[in-house]
């Protein structure tokens, strides 16, 4: 597109640019003028001008230079007139203004939200029967699963050796003591602090004659308000701590008579 930028002076005042477009190069003309007044001033105008051909990133940046400057002035020098740059940026902001729409916006359903949609209204709908996770490995030994038939493992799956209770009791302190706290009795700070409802005590009568098992599952699956904890402690780990609650139950309900001879005559002479 071609060009030619007017700049009046109108009894030494500067008129805003004025912009004609004409075929042929982008002519760039310097014009100045005394415009006829009613009080009998006369015109004279002097105008000289040079042919260019801009380069096409110039012409872009031209442009858009034009599109912002304000109304323009006749040829009269009395009527303003917009420029069609202008009015399309003021459209174009206009338009854009509503595209705000993403995926935060869209219709959806917030997790276990009631639907009217499916017949039982509910919007979490269950898995297609044989679903299994991509990464799912079936568990069939007692010593991935903690049970034996279906009920819980009555016995551990690799022999507890003192390296055993102290790893047990290492993990233990990590992820139990906080709400069974370290002696195992349920009443954990966060516990404490936060739970309406304390966890059972290991030395209940009904977890002392629990199995093995059972705190294998438990740890495995969770319980109640307990998370699992499958994803954070290993299969080892987790026998490893059932073992070291065995032996909390046994500090807290053993007998003079269940310590070995030579710990039992150091103990009596410690007594003495």
């Amino acid at each position: 597109m071609r060009y030619t930028i007017c700049r009046r002076r109108v009894l030494g005042a500067r008129v805003f640019p004025s912009l004609e477009r004409r075929g042929g190069c982008a002519a760039k003309k310097s014009c100045e003028a005394t415009i006829a007044r009613a009080d009998g001033v006369v015109a004279h105008t002097k105008c000289s001008a040079e042919l260019t051909t801009p380069s096409a990133p110039l012409r872009w940046l031209r442009s858009i230079f034009l599109m912002a400057q304000p109304p323009l002035l006749s040829e009269e020098g009395s009527t303003l007139l917009p420029t069609c740059g202008l009015l399309v940026m003021i459209c174009i902001s206009i338009l854009t203004t509503a595209c705000t729409q993403n995926m935060a916006t869209q219709p959806r359903y917030d997790p276990l939200e009631a639907s009217d949609f499916f017949p039982d209204s509910s919007s979490a709908r269950p898995l297609p029967i044989g679903t299994i996770s991509r990464d799912y490995v079936m568990k069939t030994e007692f010593g991935e699963t903690g049970m034996i038939d279906g009920k819980p493992a009555d016995r551990f799956p690799f022999p507890i050796t003192a390296e055993v209770l102290r790893r047990g009791q290492q993990r233990y302190n990590i992820y139990c003591s906080p709400c069974h706290d370290y002696v195992g009795t349920g009443n954990g700070m966060a516990a404490r602090r936060g739970f309406r409802r304390m966890p059972a005590s290991f030395h209940s009568d009904e977890m002392r004659m629990s199995p093995p098992g059972h705190f294998f599952d438990v740890m495995t699956n969770g319980f109640g308000s307990m998370p699992p904890y499958a994803s954070q402690i290993a299969a080892r780990d987790r026998w490893a701590i059932t073992a070291y609650i065995r032996a909390l139950q046994l500090s807290q309900w053993a007998t003079l008579d269940s310590v070995p001879e030579d710990e039992r005559r150091r103990l009596e002479q410690e007594r003495r």
